[in-house]
């Protein structure tokens, strides 16, 4: 009958429909499968950290973070060349467009992202607050000095080395504190030295656009004509900064890409606080300040969420740069725990305690400062106490010049190798 002929059309169209969707999926998912490695990329961070992005025919989109682990997140570095992972990111968020992947289930031992387990090409049920993303193991480090300043370093299968200095211009430093984060550099040094063990690279000339310091032209890994004493170094621009208030105390601002902003205090503890302060040499935090406020032009950073330990504030898990739901009332800051001349109380006159005394120390400074110079930041002040007629170490010349030392009256000073003691 005509009404049994068009259930039966009905049913075989509806048939062909599910086909042909199981076989595009079935086609998109080889697709995507069959992408090289340049499908995969590393964005909103540093070459070594950053929202995962994969590509599909020609149009780049991110990955969603349910059932993001380190698995995942190693088969993204290795697939990338940067060895293994330091850590799998979640909500690193800020990407825009397709959500590509989601429920990604590595083992670990694929050598694409695209060919682990996903649910399906742009298949998802996420916002781009949850944007994957991965931090590599860095192939490069500054020794031998600070955070922004030291000796370049470079790692090579595994083993660390450094760089000669024969070509070394600011050309190459650009590529290394980009490469590190750090901006661009303010100087090359030449003959930094003091490393050791293999001198990996030499006669390095980076057009200054390269990414890596290791895609720049140089004389082979492991070639050489050079000893320790002409290592390579550079002095990167330096990336974080206090502002409206002292050199110890101030609110905290961030470069990205040139642009100074602020960090929103969402999550602001005393970890975080730790780190500016190592980052900028000022010691340990003393006090980790929520509204501060105070800013102005973009908030770069929010949900800052450092263990502690790390070496730089944009090396922690964030929301993403420039992503926060804060106003400029809410702009993060510090009080670090350094070396002041603070106004000494029960002193006779000069501003210093007198021959016999010496400045109480304040516990959770004490290691951050020099003798004589403890700070009480609740009054930026500190009193004097009575020395025992003992030995004092003074940790400066000044501090251990005749007259002028804050020993005992009847200690005597003496200058020797590399320290001063009374």
């Amino acid at each position: 009958s005509r009404p049994d002929h068009i259930r039966y059309t009905w049913i075989m169209a509806a048939s062909r429909v599910r086909s042909l969707v199981w076989f595009l999926l079935v086609v998109s998912r080889l697709l995507l499968r069959t992408q090289s490695t340049s499908s995969v990329r590393l964005a909103g961070g540093t070459p070594h950290r950053g929202r995962v992005e994969v590509q599909y025919l020609g149009v780049w989109g991110t990955v969603c973070d349910d059932a993001w682990d380190s698995s995942d997140a190693s088969v993204v570095c290795r697939q990338l060349g940067l060895g293994y992972a330091v850590s799998a990111i979640q909500q690193f968020g800020g990407g825009s467009g397709t959500i590509w992947m989601d429920d990604v289930a590595c083992s670990g031992s694929e050598s694409t992202l695209q060919s682990c387990s996903f649910r399906g090409v742009g298949s998802h049920n996420c916002d781009h607050s949850e944007d994957a993303g991965v931090q590599c193991q860095d192939s490069l480090r500054l020794a031998g000095g600070t955070s922004q300043r030291g000796r370049v370093e470079v790692q090579h299968n595994g083993v660390w080395g450094t760089v000669c200095d024969d070509y070394w211009d600011l050309d190459n430093a650009d590529v290394v504190c980009r490469q590190l984060g750090l901006g661009n550099a303010y100087q090359a040094i030449k003959q930094f030295g003091g490393g050791s063990g293999t001198i990996m690279m030499d006669n390095v000339a980076c057009s200054g656009s390269e990414s890596t310091l290791q895609s720049c032209s140089f004389r082979g890994v492991g070639s050489h004509n050079c000893d320790h004493s002409e290592d390579a170094g550079v002095q990167c621009q330096d990336s974080l900064r206090l502002a409206g208030g002292t050199s110890q105390r101030g609110r905290v601002e961030v470069q990205h890409n040139g642009v100074w902003g602020t960090v929103c205090d969402d999550y602001w503890d005393l970890d975080n606080a730790d780190v500016v302060c190592r980052q900028l040499g000022l010691g340990n935090a003393y006090q980790a300040i929520k509204q501060f406020g105070g800013g102005s032009g973009t908030i770069m950073m929010d949900n800052v969420a450092c263990s502690g330990s790390e070496s730089t504030l944009k090396s922690c898990p964030s929301r993403g740069w420039g992503i926060h739901d804060c106003a400029h009332s809410e702009d993060a800051g510090v009080e670090c725990c350094a070396c002041l001349a603070p106004t000494v109380t029960n002193q006779a006159s000069g501003g210093a305690c007198t021959q016999g005394t010496r400045l109480q120390s304040y516990s959770s400074c004490t290691t951050q400062c020099v003798s004589g110079f403890t700070p009480s930041f609740a009054s930026l002040s500190c009193s004097c106490s009575t020395l025992t007629p003992s030995t004092f170490s003074c940790n400066d010349i000044n501090e251990c010049s005749a007259g002028g030392h804050n020993c005992h009256a009847a200690a005597r000073c003496s200058n020797m190798a590399g320290s001063f003691t009374c």
